[in-house]
C-alpha cells in the first residue's frame, strides 16, 4: 500500500522529484488567470475565464501547472496551454524532464492527493497549503511514455464523463426554469383574467387583486447585525447569505458566534422568528427562505428579515412572490456594485408584489408546493447521477495513474459503462 493509501503498481517518488516550484515573477500579459477561472476538481477552465487586462500579475508559460493553494480541497489545478499571468493564491509548478505535465495534473486530482494537501493546510476560515507540504507527497512514477499514454486516455475518458455531467446539469437548469415560470405565472395571476394596473413592474393583474410594496404588507423589514461577530469557539448559529439557498436555511454548517454576541444581536432584533422571511441582499441578491420552527439563529447584515402581516399576506405566498421573475427583475434594477452586488433594505421594502385574497394565496401556494415537490424529486435524482459520475471520474483517474488498469487495452468507455450502470439501477428501482 502506498503512502497515498492506494495499491500502486508503479514506483513512488516525492512530488519534488517530479516537479519544481517556480518563484513568482511579476510581469504584464494580455490575459490574467484568477482562481475562479478554474473549475473545482476538473482540471479545466470554466467558460470564458480570461480577463483581458493590464493588471500586473505573475507570469507563467505554456505547460506550467497552476495549482490553487487556497482551500486545497477545491482541487483547482490547470496545465497552461498558453502564456499569461496569474493573480491570487497560486503555486506555479513545472514538470521535470522525466515527467509529463498532464499526467501530474491527474495525479494532483486524485482524492488521496487532495486529502494529503488539505491535511497539510493552515488556517480555519481560509486554509492554504504551500509547496513545502506538497513537495513531500508521494506520487506514482511510471515511465514518461506511460505517463503520456495515461494522460491521453484520461483526457478522452474524463471528457466523456464531463459531457454526461453537463447534460444532467442542463436538465437541472431546465427544471429550475420550469419552477421559476410556474411561480411567476401563478403569483402574478397571469393564468386568470387580468386588467391593466398602470405599473411598469406588474402591468396586469386580476381585477380583484391589489398591488403593494413589501413594506405595506409587513410589520418589519430590517437587516441583520452590522457588527463583526465573535466566532472563536462560537456556539450560537450565525446565518449569512451563503447559508440561504433554494429556499433552505443551513444552520448546521453556518458560522457560530459567542453567547454574548448572540444575546446582543437578539436584543437588537437580529433573531428571526418562525414565519419570517429571509432575503439575501449582499453578494447573491434575492435568495429567499421562510424561517421554520427549527434551530434558533441570528443573522448577518447580508440578510433582510421580513415579517409579513398575517391579515394581509401569508409567509408562503410572500416568499413565492419574492422568487418570481418580475420581483427578481425589480431587485436587479435596484442592485448596485460589480464586485459585491448589493441591494439596500429600503429598496427591498419598495419591491412591488401582487396581493390576492388570503384564500387565493393558499390555493396558489398549495398548487406550487405540489408542483415544486415533484420537480425537486427529479432534480434530486439528477444530483445523485452527477455525484455517481464524479465518483467514477475520481476512481478512474486514481486507477489509471497508479497502473491499476491497462490504458492501452481495449476497455469499455467509462461514460458508456456509467450509462449502463445508471440504466440497470433504474431498471432495478422500477422492477
Amino acid at each position: 500500500m502506498s503512502p497515498l493509501g492506494i495499491s500502486a503498481t508503479f514506483p513512488m517518488v516525492r512530488l519534488a522529484s517530479a516537479a519544481r516550484r517556480v518563484a513568482p515573477v511579476e510581469g504584464p500579459s494580455r490575459f490574467t488567470l484568477a482562481l475562479e477561472s478554474i473549475g473545482s476538481g476538473t482540471g479545466q477552465l470554466v467558460e470564458d475565464p480570461w480577463v483581458e487586462s493590464s493588471t500586473p500579475g505573475n507570469l507563467y508559460e505554456p505547460d506550467d501547472i497552476l495549482y490553487g493553494k487556497l482551500r486545497p480541497y477545491l482541487a483547482k489545478v490547470w496545465v497552461a496551454d498558453r502564456a499569461g499571468n496569474y493573480v491570487g493564491d497560486f503555486i506555479r509548478i513545472t514538470a521535470r524532464s522525466s515527467f509529463d505535465s498532464q499526467f501530474l495534473k491527474y495525479v494532483i486530482l486524485t482524492p488521496s492527493f487532495i486529502s494529503e494537501a488539505s491535511a497539510g493546510s493552515v488556517g480555519s476560515k481560509m486554509p492554504r497549503t504551500e509547496w513545502d507540504t506538497l513537495k513531500q507527497i508521494q506520487i506514482p512514477a511510471p515511465r514518461l511514455e506511460q505517463q503520456q499514454q495515461i494522460a491521453d486516455y484520461l483526457d478522452h475518458e474524463t471528457a466523456e464523463i464531463d459531457s454526461f455531467i453537463e447534460g444532467q446539469q442542463r436538465l437541472q437548469a431546465l427544471f429550475d426554469e420550469r419552477i421559476l415560470s410556474s411561480i411567476t405565472k401563478l403569483t402574478s395571476g397571469s393564468d386568470r383574467r387580468t386588467a391593466q394596473t398602470g405599473s411598469f413592474c406588474q402591468p396586469v393583474l386580476p381585477p380583484d387583486w391589489t398591488l403593494a410594496r413589501v413594506k405595506s404588507v409587513s410589520t418589519m423589514v430590517t437587516d441583520g447585525a452590522h457588527i463583526s461577530p465573535e466566532t472563536e469557539e462560537g456556539v450560537f448559529p450565525f446565518v449569512s447569505t451563503r447559508d440561504v439557498k433554494s429556499g433552505n436555511i443551513d444552520t448546521t454548517n453556518c458560522l457560530r458566534t459567542s453567547k454574548e454576541t448572540a444575546a446582543y444581536m437578539i436584543r437588537t432584533g437580529c433573531k428571526p422568528v418562525p414565519g419570517d422571511i429571509l432575503f439575501s441582499k449582499d453578494g447573491t441578491v434575492g435568495e429567499v427562505a421562510v424561517v421554520t420552527d427549527g434551530t434558533p439563529f441570528v443573522v448577518a447584515s447580508s440578510l433582510v428579515i421580513i415579517r409579513p402581516r398575517p391579515d394581509l399576506i401569508t409567509s408562503d405566498f410572500l416568499s413565492r412572490s419574492l422568487q418570481s421573475k418580475s420581483v427578481k427583475d425589480q431587485a436587479r434594477s435596484f442592485t448596485k456594485g460589480a464586485g459585491l452586488p448589493r441591494i439596500s433594505v429600503a429598496n427591498v421594502s419598495r419591491l412591488e408584489i401582487p396581493v390576492p385574497s388570503l384564500a387565493c394565496q393558499k390555493e396558489i401556494t398549495d398548487s406550487l408546493d405540489l408542483e415544486i415537490l415533484k420537480t425537486q424529486e427529479i432534480i434530486g435524482d439528477t444530483d445523485l447521477l452527477i455525484k455517481l459520475a464524479q465518483e467514477r471520474r475520481a476512481a478512474l483517474i486514481t486507477a489509471a495513474v497508479t497502473g491499476q488498469i491497462d490504458v492501452t487495452a481495449k476497455n469499455k468507455p467509462a461514460a458508456e459503462q456509467l450509462e449502463d450502470d445508471v440504466a440497470q439501477g433504474l431498471h432495478r428501482e422500477y422492477a
